[in-house]
């Protein structure tokens, strides 16, 4: 299993950002890939941009489009809510290069796929 989480360094110590699917006193193997501090703060402040908007445009939708997200116990919902996060930082990559309107024309276009192949 591969975990990918943000950390900061602090006194001599990395602190992640969040909580970690691990058990206590558990080895791991750290791969260290600095970031520099502005692009950080740029992605973070975007990154609760996207979660804005994904929520406004979830609240749009008829009831019958999303289905209701699985009971999660506090530590499933954190590391769930870390891997989302850090989903969408990879996504964000790949995806400068195309406009916000190119970008949600590309999801209306799946999402009307998605609900045709449905009703067949």
């Amino acid at each position: 299993m591969s975990i990918s989480t943000w950390a900061r360094y602090q006194n001599g110590v990395l602190k992640p950002i969040g909580t970690l699917p691990l058990k206590e006193n558990q080895r791991v193997r750290i791969v260290v890939l600095p970031q520099f501090q502005e692009l950080d703060e740029v992605d973070e402040a975007r990154l609760a941009e996207m979660h804005r908007r994904a929520d406004e445009w979830l609240a749009q939708q008829p009831p019958d489009a999303v289905q209701p997200a699985p009971r999660l116990s506090p530590e499933e919902q954190r590391a769930f809510e870390a891997e989302f996060d850090e989903i969408l930082r990879e996504m964000r990559a790949p995806n400068v290069a195309f406009s916000e309107e190119e970008v949600m024309a590309d999801v209306a276009a799946a999402l009307a796929e998605v609900r045709a192949e449905q009703v067949e």
